[in-house]
């Protein structure tokens, strides 16, 4: 009787090359916890990574006699920057038959880069300034023509650690790297 019980308690345990060993609770709570917090704990961002930001657009702009002017930000000009044109819908829909852009007064995108059957055009843009930036665009074409315009950069992070020097000890809750 108290061996059939024993087995209710502690299950056999299985023989042969892969012999099944009883895990004890404490190494299951502590493996899911890892797991866990592996799981909620964002990726963190290492010397040599790169990020992606918007810095102007997606925006519409319409076939009009005037020109538009816009103004954006640029935190950093350590990067690389893009100016991208989606002409109308991009499937040759309501496309310009010609644009103007300019990035702090230099031409960026003109007539020879843009026409009614040009789908998307990407180009760089090497004049940035830190700070407040100038978009201007002229969109030429039909009524219902359009361009959608977005600059965007990329940039990689290059963290360089000057004090304290490496070795030192830190005997203040907080410091400033």
């Amino acid at each position: 009787l108290m061996a059939h019980r024993r087995h209710l308690i502690h299950p056999p345990f299985r023989k042969g090359p892969f012999p099944m060993r009883r895990i004890p609770p404490y190494r299951l709570f502590a493996t899911f916890l890892f797991s866990l917090f592996a799981l909620l704990i964002p990726p963190t961002l290492h010397a040599g990574s790169t990020i992606t930001q918007t810095l102007s657009g997606p925006e519409r702009f319409n076939y009009s006699t005037s020109t538009y002017t816009r103004t954006f930000s640029c935190p950093s000009t350590q990067g690389s920057f893009t100016l991208t044109v989606v002409n109308g819908d991009g499937n040759e829909d309501h496309s310009a038959t010609s644009t103007l852009i300019k990035v702090n007064n230099t031409q960026i995108v003109g007539s020879s880069d843009l026409n009614s059957h040009t789908k998307q055009v990407s180009k760089t843009v090497t004049n940035l300034v830190k700070g407040s930036n100038t978009l201007t665009v002229k969109v030429t074409g039909g009524s219902g023509c359009f361009l959608t315009v977005t600059i965007s950069g990329v940039y990689t992070l290059d963290v360089h650690i000057a004090a304290p020097v490496a070795g030192a000890q830190i005997h203040t809750p907080s410091t400033t790297v």
